[in-house]
């Protein structure tokens, strides 16, 4: 698709002949549809995928019982199911912080267990044709990115 990405300027009723791109590709829906329409299909897979987001407000219970239950081990992937049913149970009261955090098995589900309890977070963000992608540890980065392929 790179290589065959031309430009054609258009101006005044008048159009230039193809230009080869040498690097890159053409952006954008009018000058790449192909390049577009894949970067879309990308983009409708992720939001797909069971990322969160990144929690911008976290409860300070739940960051005072992070800090004190982390191990350092934010490169697994979360365990979305666990960290689900364990916000669930704080949230119903059947749980205290201290307990959920020490029964998530790694920083990365206690991380997505306060991105779940916060009330503003982050989701996926599309700009054109340029996706960002926020997400609280690098497992779960890590996660988006294996949705993705």
């Amino acid at each position: 698709m790179v290589h065959g990405s031309s430009l054609v300027v258009q101006s005044s009723g008048r159009r230039s002949t193809p230009v080869q791109l040498s690097c890159g590709a053409a952006l954008g829906r009018r000058l790449s549809p192909a390049f577009f329409a894949a970067t879309g299909r990308l983009f409708a897979d992720a939001v797909r995928s069971d990322h969160v987001g990144i929690g911008l407000d976290p409860p300070r219970e739940g960051v005072i019982a992070y800090h004190l239950a982390k191990s350092g081990t934010d490169s697994d992937m979360p365990k979305a199911h666990l960290a689900l049913q364990l916000s669930e149970a704080v949230a119903a009261g059947k749980l205290s912080w201290d307990d959920a955090m020490q029964a998530a098995e790694d920083d990365a589900s206690r991380l997505r267990l306060l991105d779940l309890a916060s009330s503003v977070r982050i989701p996926f963000q599309q700009y054109i044709d340029d996706s960002r992608v926020k997400a609280s540890s690098w497992g779960a980065l890590c996660g988006v990115g294996s949705s993705l392929t």
